[in-house]
């Protein structure tokens, strides 16, 4: 706890540096203890937080203990060498004994005042469709990976806009990690609840402010995940 305690402070204070100039990717080389950064053979080249995994585990009713599951966000740069187009990516890695054949992932977040950092009483439900399929499915020998992805776009704006005003809204490290965003993987048969809480919420801070300096226009100008929004009172 402590550790981590130490690392958000010092995200605290890199933050309002990285406000560089478009696709300018010196600020990770400075802060190379918070990112990991690797170019593959096609020249994409991703960009992830160091967080260990044992960090973002969420618990569900089908959870297995040797094989965890967890929620992590990444960048995924594509041409680096050419055109650098970043894309930010929520990913949800569902590991179970038995496949749910995951469709649609649902999000809540609690409506804030964007001006006063006030809680409104009520929350607003993101679900967004077109997250599964085959490619996203993993069969290993004794239990199923399934892994939905959310790519960040205009299609979206509303979602990670609510989200990152939420998350710069917490004055601190026990406020953000403290506070708890409901989910549900949809499956053509059942539903499974889980929690989006504790360092996943720094995991998506981190990379959700990463995205907004490397290239703000590329959250508009890339369409992603499709989402409807639905109005829920607050617990």
């Amino acid at each position: 706890m402590k550790r981590l305690l130490a690392i958000f402070t010092c995200i605290c204070v890199l933050i309002p540096c990285l406000a560089l100039a478009d696709n300018d990717y010196s600020y990770i080389k400075n802060a190379n203890q918070f990112y990991s950064m690797n170019i593959n053979d096609d020249g994409n080249a991703f960009i992830s937080s160091k967080h260990g995994l044992v960090d973002l585990k969420f618990d569900h009713k089908y959870a297995l203990e040797e094989y965890p599951s967890y929620v992590y966000s990444d960048i995924i740069v594509i041409d680096y060498y050419g055109d650098a187009d970043p894309v930010w990516r929520i990913w949800i890695n569902y590991n179970a004994k038995n496949s749910l054949g995951i469709t649609s992932v649902s999000i809540t977040l609690p409506d804030i005042d964007s001006e006063t950092k006030a809680m409104k009483g009520t929350s607003t439900q993101y679900t967004f469709t077109g997250v599964g399929g085959k490619d996203h499915v993993t069969n290993h020998s004794n239990y199923v990976t399934e892994s939905p992805c959310i790519i960040m776009g205009s299609k979206n704006m509303s979602f990670w806009f609510h989200l990152i005003t939420l998350l710069e809204s917490f004055s601190d490290y026990d406020q953000m990690t403290g506070c708890v965003f409901p989910a549900v993987l949809h499956g053509p048969l059942e539903d499974v609840e889980f929690e989006i809480t504790g360092v996943m919420n720094i995991e998506l801070w981190l990379m959700a402010e990463t995205a907004y300096h490397l290239n703000m226009s590329a959250l508009f100008d890339t369409d992603g995940t499709e989402v409807t929004t639905t109005k829920v009172s607050s617990q």
